[in-house]
């Protein structure tokens, strides 16, 4: 469906007996929106073929669904508007096509470019990434791609709950044996760099879901 706006411009077909004069000849005419209703009623500037303007208030305008009347008059969408719907559509089905577990990899493989950024070059390809990593990134997307009103700390809520869970607790460096993180701080303690990392991740999430 096609969303219409002040200034569009649209097929206008007279069939009622208001529209005798300006329909003698012309199976469609010209218009422009000149206030929108709803999704299907519109009011509308229309041009005879002589370009002589006439108005029409709660034209009914023909989307994909909207059937189309018997009798009077109504509006509907010009041929290249809807080719340009459709490969709008297209596109957003291609990118509804990337899988949550291929979100995830990307997720996963930005943040693993980021952290050499800083010199963190611990993190390893999603191949070769443990289980536990790959389903928290996983959740992760779950979260976002299902609510993309949720924040950054939302993430970061998210992994330290998951961390907590497996017996983890703040530490001031990373290991893995004693299961200590210095990240385990609520977000807003968080260095900005490490902050980064979930902006980062809930931004390609949503990209892509």
């Amino acid at each position: 469906m096609i969303k219409p706006t002040i200034g569009r411009v649209v097929w206008y077909t007279p069939n009622n007996a208001s529209d005798n004069e300006m329909s003698k000849g012309n199976d469609k005419l010209a218009a422009i929106v000149c206030n929108v209703w709803s999704d299907t009623c519109v009011n509308l500037s229309v041009f005879d073929a002589n370009g002589k303007q006439f108005s029409r208030t709660s034209v009914l305008l023909i989307q994909d669904d909207t059937p189309v009347p018997g009798g009077g008059s109504y509006c509907e969408w010009m041929p290249f508007q809807k080719q340009q719907a459709a490969k709008h559509e297209q596109a957003e089905q291609v990118l509804r096509k990337f899988d949550k577990t291929e979100i995830a990899r990307v997720c996963h493989e930005v943040n693993r470019a980021y952290c050499e950024a800083l010199g963190d070059t611990s993190q390893v390809p999603w191949e070769q990434a443990p289980e536990w990593q790959k389903k928290s990134a996983l959740l992760g997307v779950e979260l976002h791609a299902n609510n993309h009103e949720a924040g950054p700390q939302a993430s970061h809520e998210s992994w330290m709950a998951q961390k907590e869970a497996d017996g983890w607790i703040y530490g001031p460096v990373k290991d893995p044996q004693k299961k200590e993180h210095p990240c385990m701080v609520p977000f807003s303690e968080l260095p900005t760099d490490q902050q980064a990392k979930d902006f980062i991740f809930r931004g390609v999430v949503i990209a892509l879901s």
